[in-house]
């Protein structure tokens, strides 16, 4: 289907002689680029589109470009710019009065901040479109303003109230017999359950998502529920199960062409090779991860790839490696909040996180320096004094720091790996249970779209 639309928008164009048609056209064929993450090509529609729209004064044209336009930024990574063209979108739409365009304005400025981890300024947005759409009464609009705020209780871990707003807008979907929104809203409930640690009422929600999905065809839908479901085996120490599930959504991914999907899995399935130690593994699929992540230009993914790789490269003894890997890590970390800031990010984190690379050795060595320094004073000591007693007392002290320095370091050394061993294991599953987020984010934008275009062309017929 999406090959049709293409090769009809590419044509219609060219061939519409009224100029509001155009700027349709144009704003669709932007909107088909832009969810099958052609980015280049749906920005040069957009803004021929928002040309066209600004020179016939077609208001509406102008706003749908501009929201699309915000958009592509917001998939580049580019947050402040995608926060200008919503802005600019919004206003046009308050001056024209436009309630649901308002709405929809306040709630993509919502995902920018929430995106960004400005969690108040998210929820004033959301929060603003809730109470227009609550006027106009849309339904549908309402429990998509009810997911917005659950996810960011969620994200703020305020698991009481986002719980609270995923099942108000579950309600209004099993009303409505929104059968997407409804399979997203057990989705989102499984993930506040997971990151509560309620791991069974997670798997319960997951697999009542998962049915549904099963039942209305959605492949990319239940590619994303099983590597949830992964991602709930793996955040409760069951690898067998994680890895099955995560294997199992990564098959499904590249049946459908999802690069996306394929990158999450690959990124998913790398970070629970490290746990399990097998680094070969892990190498082949974050390597993979890291080359569709630049392909599809998600620089959040990109980032989490070279962090991957980077903690992999340590584990080795590839220090040097790992260092250059971790730069890259930063940067992309970086570019997503402020460019200007990569350089001082980059020494204040490797100061911090690479030194940890002979944390071990440092602290031998500071333990054999005091070491060193308690025989000195003693063998000054026993030059003052050469009774046999005070010889015999040295010996004995002697002997009592050695015991206890071996049986100190050989602690200390127990209780580093232990630490080590147990943070990186957090940190890879925090890795993995982030991915729940990211997927359900493309997913829904993945689905508006799908909406956006049916109702598009429905409109085109009208015409």
């Amino acid at each position: 289907m999406q090959n049709l639309l293409k090769q009809d928008f590419t044509i219609c164009p060219l061939k519409c002689s009224n100029d509001s048609v155009k700027v349709i056209h144009l704003n669709e064929l932007s909107f088909e680029y832009l969810v099958t993450g052609v980015y280049d090509s749906a920005m040069l529609n957009a803004k021929n589109a928002l040309s066209l729209a600004e020179t016939i004064k077609f208001n509406k044209g102008r706003s749908t470009a501009l929201n699309t336009i915000g958009g592509i930024y917001r998939r580049l990574g580019n947050y402040d710019q995608a926060l200008h063209f919503f802005f600019i979108c919004h206003q046009l739409q308050e001056e024209s009065g436009d309630l649901p365009g308002i709405a929809s304005s306040y709630s993509n400025m919502g995902i920018i901040y929430t995106e960004k981890g400005d969690f108040a300024e998210a929820l004033k947005n959301y929060f603003a479109a809730l109470k227009i759409r609550e006027k106009t009464g849309d339904k549908i609009k309402i429990a998509d303003s009810y997911t917005n705020i659950g996810n960011v209780y969620a994200e703020m871990e305020k698991f009481t109230e986002a719980l609270d707003f995923h099942s108000k807008a579950l309600a209004i979907q099993k009303q409505t017999k929104d059968k997407t929104g409804e399979s997203d809203s057990y989705t989102n409930l499984a993930t506040v359950y997971n990151a509560s640690g309620n791991f069974d009422g997670a798997l319960s929600m997951m697999k009542i998502s998962l049915k549904i999905k099963e039942e209305t065809g959605d492949k990319n839908g239940i590619g994303l529920v099983y590597n949830n479901i992964g991602s709930i085996y793996a955040g409760a120490g069951d690898f067998t199960n994680a890895l099955e599930n995560f294997t199992h959504a990564l098959r499904i991914r590249e049946e459908i062409g999802d690069k996306r999907g394929i990158a999450t899995s690959c990124l998913n399935l790398g970070n629970l090779y490290q746990i399990l130690k097998k680094p070969a593994q892990a190498m082949s699929v974050l390597e993979r991860a890291l080359k569709l992540c630049i392909e599809t230009g998600s620089k959040r993914r990109t980032a989490e790839c070279y962090k991957s790789l980077s903690a992999l490269a340590s584990e080795s003894g590839n220090y040097k490696g790992a260092f250059e890997l971790y730069k890259l890590h930063i940067v992309y970390q970086d570019s997503l909040q402020n460019e200007g800031n990569t350089k001082k990010t980059i020494q204040l984190q490797m100061q911090y996180d690479f030194d940890k690379k002979s944390a071990a050795d440092s602290i031998k060595n500071s333990e054999a320096k005091k070491f060193e320094e308690v025989k000195h004073q003693h063998e000054i000591a026993r030059q003052k004094t050469f009774t046999y007693g005070g010889i015999a007392g040295f010996l004995i002290m002697i002997i009592v720091a050695g015991i206890s320095f071996v049986a100190f370091r050989n602690k200390k050394k127990a209780n580093i790996e232990i630490q080590r061993q147990k943070h990186m294991v957090e940190e890879k599953q925090k890795e993995i249970l982030d991915s729940i987020y990211y997927a359900r984010r493309i997913q829904r934008a993945l689905i508006t779209s799908e909406k956006y275009i049916a109702r598009k062309l429905r409109e085109r017929k009208r015409i």
